[in-house]
């Protein structure tokens, strides 16, 4: 499995550590047991994140984190049909794309008195959870959400708190 984040925005940020991101969320999709599979980051701005909100959720507002899953899943971890297997020489397949809004981040993470990158990889790992068919539409969805989450960042434990 890789996780590839790009930097979208028109004027990309170097101080933003993008290679130590994408192995911190390997980490965490590992504990977490997600499939061998790639994901796909994108970070946008927030005029970039609220055209896409009102494109594919009719909100006209930006927004923290949007999934965009290849894959229908019956329930968490269950895909519909399985994830076609890599050929030896092939790549795994891609589980699907996440966009995250780096000014949303910055406002979040001031808000709740956390840091930015602890703010964007909560977020992050979110959208991830988002492609292997977890949702937040009941209490108890949510409640494993907001566990699996915690769970994804304990894997970045070092990285966080690093100092």
């Amino acid at each position: 499995m890789s996780i590839t984040i790009y930097d979208n925005r028109e004027d990309p940020d170097p101080s933003i550590p993008a290679d130590e991101f994408s192995r911190c969320l390997e980490q965490a999709a590992s504990v977490l047991r997600f499939p061998s599979a790639d994901i796909e980051i994108s970070l946008v701005d927030d005029r970039t994140i609220q055209e896409l909100n009102l494109r594919f959720r009719q909100i006209d507002a930006p927004t923290n984190v949007l999934a965009f899953p290849l894959h229908t899943w019956k329930q968490p971890h269950h895909p519909v049909t399985p994830l076609p297997e890599p050929a030896p020489d092939a790549p795994p397949c891609l589980l699907g794309d996440i966009v995250v809004s780096l000014e949303t981040i910055s406002r979040e993470a001031e808000c709740f008195g956390t840091t930015f990158n602890e703010q964007f990889l909560r977020m992050a790992i979110h959208g991830m959870l988002h492609l292997v068919g977890y949702d937040h539409e009941t209490d108890e969805g949510e409640e494993q959400m907001l566990a699996q989450t915690e769970l994804g960042l304990d894997a970045c434990r070092d990285f966080l708190f690093r100092g």
